[in-house]
């Protein structure tokens, strides 16, 4: 049934064409919108630009992608960390590391702030700076990869040693960054230890910068000390919790998520955390 303008008319939802024009409708989506001859654009034959969507399947979600794809760029630590080394680096192999586990966020924010988005204001950038040079060993330009070599924080490094197997204590990507050469990165119990070892490391930096505090890397690695037993200390209630629980229930208790967590510096042992003996020798030494 067409109107008085010859469009077509809903009668009981249905849409009604005279035999002339059914091969002529053009459907909109999953609905009738008129006639295919006197209807502009036909959806079936133009796309918008960076959608691969046909226009009738367009929605706000692709629109809003489409729009927003032409005025973002890529983070520059996808851009800048890859020309600072030689070898490779696995920038989403690195992103997964930041993950709730023994860890929160409040453990490996900083580090994911200051280091791998490059937001610590370093000498040569900060106009209130009286040089360029390193405000840890003064003998190189300062920069957040030059960190992973300073000669200041060897001890500290040192110390990463025990727990990530390094080969070298000045290795740049696996000290700032996490990943060894062959592209895999630390276990998630090792990150651990390298991102709240970095809190205290960043903490301490900016205490320079602001109020000319000495650096101390001792000091450092007793706060990360503390800082790390109680984050164990935590898990071992939490496991505790999940294995009463789950003897409540007289059911085998699920605990996979803890192996996970503390793979590289511990086990699960009789249903406990067990940490390796220089995991545990470090942290009650």
């Amino acid at each position: 049934m067409l109107d008085i303008k010859g469009r077509p008319v809903r009668t009981n939802d249905v849409i009604l064409f005279n035999e002339d024009q059914v091969r002529q409708v053009l459907w909109w989506g999953e609905g009738v919108v008129g006639l295919s001859e006197s209807t502009f654009p036909n959806p079936k034959e133009w796309q918008l630009q960076d959608t691969g969507v046909d226009l009738d399947h367009l929605s706000v979600k692709i629109l809003t992608g489409a729009l927003t794809r032409l005025r973002t760029k890529p983070p520059t630590c996808l851009t800048e960390w890859p020309k600072k080394f030689e070898e490779r680096i696995d920038l989403r192999g690195i992103s997964l590391r930041y993950s709730v586990g023994i860890g929160v966020p409040t453990d490996f924010g900083s580090h994911y702030k200051v280091i791998l988005h490059r937001r610590m204001l370093t000498n040569p950038h900060n106009p209130n700076a009286t040089t360029s040079s390193c405000r840890l060993c003064g003998a190189a330009r300062e920069s957040i990869a030059h960190w992973g070599e300073c000669t200041v924080l060897k001890p500290i490094f040192v110390v990463m040693r025990k727990f990530d197997k390094g080969e070298r204590w000045d290795m740049q990507v696996l000290n700032l960054l996490g990943q060894y050469p062959n592209l895999k990165v630390v276990d998630p119990g090792v990150s651990l230890i390298h991102f709240i070892i970095w809190k205290f490391i960043i903490i301490s930096l900016t205490q320079m910068a602001l109020k000319n505090s000495p650096f101390v890397a001792s000091t450092v690695l007793e706060l990360a000390k503390r800082r790390i037993k109680r984050r164990i200390d935590g898990a071992r209630v939490g496991l505790r919790i999940i294995i009463i629980r789950a003897q409540a229930r007289e059911a085998e208790p699920k605990y996979h998520q803890y192996i996970k967590w503390t793979k590289g510096i511990g086990e699960i042992v009789d249903h406990k955390i067990k940490l390796h003996d220089e995991v545990e020798e470090w942290l009650n030494g």
